[in-house]
């Protein structure tokens, strides 16, 4: 089914931020533009959501890849006014999969004004991070994207926030073939437990939304030296999913929340699409 062709809450998390002077939509482009993909602005009932896209040779199946959180605070109590990553992770994966076609979606608000963009206020980066606005957004966008490319099947690739909204997308579709995601807020309500911080009150857990009957193939990456969200957050999630066969748990060595991915991203996908040769 996959052929490769080649050819928060936390300060620390955020202030990483302040290392990037450019601004994030523009970073964001130059990623895409140098790796054959094609800039878009899709409306969904509520947000606008940017996505880029690259499409290969007719396949039935969509890699998507959905940002993390992005510069949800300004400073360790005062939310940011425009969550918009300035580093982008998740998108400067997706442009190091060789898998032929493949979408971005960064989540509502980013790129699009912040607290300016329709349908767009703080919560939706913070409490409501997860709620079911932005899950259906997201969801709406990838229907729009199927019909755009012609694709059957998709399979999610989810960056820390972005792998807890992969999972609460996955649970509401039938047409969804996998799901990975890299250091994964997968139990939000023991991650804000862990770090003493407050609850994510708006938000949906994924932990809470896994059911054992789960089918979705699923991979969980987890950095071995990530302080921001640890394994317990993933051993959590899969604790509940039960050992269908079907969840799995990896760490990655070296690995810290933002930092050494990119560097493994190519062999982790050979790795991946090796295995469901």
């Amino acid at each position: 089914m996959y052929k490769v062709f080649l050819g928060t809450i936390l300060t620390v998390f955020f202030c990483s931020a302040c290392l990037f002077h450019d601004n994030p939509l523009n970073t964001a482009l130059k990623i895409g533009n140098n790796n054959g993909f094609e800039y878009l602005q899709i409306s969904s009932s509520q947000f606008e959501q940017v996505v880029f896209l690259k499409t290969g040779p007719q396949i039935d199946n969509l890699m998507i890849y959905i940002e993390g959180d992005g510069s949800a605070w300004a400073r360790r109590y005062k939310p940011s006014n425009n969550p918009s990553p300035h580093n982008p992770l998740a998108l400067r994966l997706a442009s190091l999969d060789p898998y032929p076609s493949i979408a971005y979606i960064a989540r509502p608000c980013q790129y699009t004004g912040g607290i300016n963009a329709r349908g767009c206020d703080v919560s939706y980066w913070t409490s409501h991070r997860f709620s079911d606005e932005v899950v259906n957004s997201t969801s709406e966008i990838i229907s729009k994207l199927k019909e755009m490319t012609g694709a059957k099947k998709i399979d999610l690739v989810g960056y820390s926030g972005g792998g807890a909204v992969a999972i609460l997308i996955a649970m509401r579709r039938t047409d969804v073939a996998s799901v990975r995601t890299v250091a994964g807020n997968l139990d939000h309500i023991k991650w804000t437990q862990l770090h003493g911080v407050s609850p994510l009150e708006g938000s949906l857990n994924p932990t809470d939304q896994i059911s054992v009957k789960c089918k979705i193939p699923q991979l969980h990456y987890v950095g071995s030296n990530d302080n921001i969200i640890p394994i317990q957050i993933a051993e959590s999630y899969c604790q509940k999913a039960g050992n269908n066969g079907l969840i799995q748990l990896k760490v990655i060595q070296g690995c810290t929340h933002s930092k050494g991915w990119a560097n493994i991203w190519t062999s982790l996908c050979a790795d991946f699409y090796k295995s469901h040769e």
